[in-house]
């Protein structure tokens, strides 16, 4: 069995829950700081450059994927949704967030936000389509961030935030990262890329936004299943039932694991018991690599990912 690679923390929030206690929410975070995000080294305009826009006390909804990237474009909130609260931020060694108050990403809780010192409102449109525009307007001006984890959607972030420069710098970065990995992949590469949810229940993710996803796609591998083989989901993954587990077909599988969701190590293991899984190809050759899935939020996730991939598939 190859080794399981550790996380690589970034950053994380969204909010759509009552409030869990989880670095507290002090006033220092609800001003629009300036930071500088060490996964991506991007810093913000100092404080009151024409360039950057003031966005007073920012309210994350999007979980990590989105924290990371206005960290790394210099926009700490004030608070923000975790995806899994009670863990804390997950994946975010790499960024300063303490002092950002933890929501579970559940319920809304309107009563508890208002208490928020909130002016902005950053929300991906799922969030607007489940809470409503109304409500959340109610909260301070709503930006409706691009879905997706990207250069384009990294660059438009940049432009609704006040943040071109930094959005700039943090682009040409992941540009660097994908052209070193291109290469590196394997001739006739071929991948299956699966999760193993508590429960026992399997999901082969196949395209987009899943960034594992893109990035092992973006260095010429093909993935098994593809999209053409199920109903691909929101996410970009498809749910296998037990006796389609022969879809993951290819000579090397890589798992998208975390420790943070109760029950999913046990039923990782009782899977790898199943006569169907030790047929797999991967498995059987011993090419069956495990990553942190909560690991690698935003675009600075996607730049140390494409380094791990490299390492991985090569």
């Amino acid at each position: 069995m190859k080794r399981a690679v550790p996380s690589i923390a970034l950053a994380a929030a969204l909010v759509l829950g009552a409030a869990a206690c989880g670095g507290g929410g002090s006033s220092d975070a609800s001003s629009d700081t300036t930071t500088t995000a060490a996964a991506g080294g991007s810093t913000s305009d100092p404080a009151g450059s024409e360039a950057t826009k003031d966005l007073g006390g920012v309210l994350a909804l999007g979980e990590e994927f989105l924290l990371a990237d206005l960290l790394s474009l210099g926009v700490t909130p004030v608070a923000s949704t975790a995806t899994v609260a009670d863990a804390g931020f997950l994946g975010m060694d790499d960024f300063d967030t303490e002092g950002i108050e933890i929501l579970p990403n559940t319920e809304a809780n309107f009563e508890q936000l208002a208490m928020l010192d909130i002016d902005t409102v950053i929300a991906l449109q799922y969030v607007v389509d489940q809470v409503g525009m109304e409500k959340l307007e109610a909260l301070g001006e709503v930006i409706v961030a691009p879905t997706g984890t990207g250069a384009d959607e990294l660059t438009e972030l940049g432009k609704q935030v006040g943040r071109e420069e930094q959005a700039a710098e943090l682009v040409e970065q992941l540009g660097a990262a994908e052209a070193e990995a291109a290469g590196t992949a394997a001739e006739g590469c071929e991948v299956s890329l699966a999760t193993i949810y508590s429960g026992v229940v399997p999901a082969a993710w196949v395209a987009a936004p899943n960034n594992v996803a893109i990035a092992l796609q973006d260095m010429g591998c093909e993935l098994a299943p593809s999209e053409a083989d199920g109903d691909v989901d929101g996410a970009g993954r498809i749910y296998l039932s037990l006796e389609n587990l022969g879809l993951l077909s290819a000579p090397e599988l890589i798992l998208l694991q975390t420790s943070a969701v109760e029950g999913e190590d046990e039923a990782l293991a009782e899977i790898e018991q199943d006569p169907l899984w030790q047929q797999l190809p991967a498995v059987q050759a011993d090419e069956v690599t495990t990553l942190d899935r909560l690991g690698y939020p935003g675009v600075a996730g996607l730049i140390r990912l494409y380094d791990e991939l490299a390492q991985t598939v090569s």
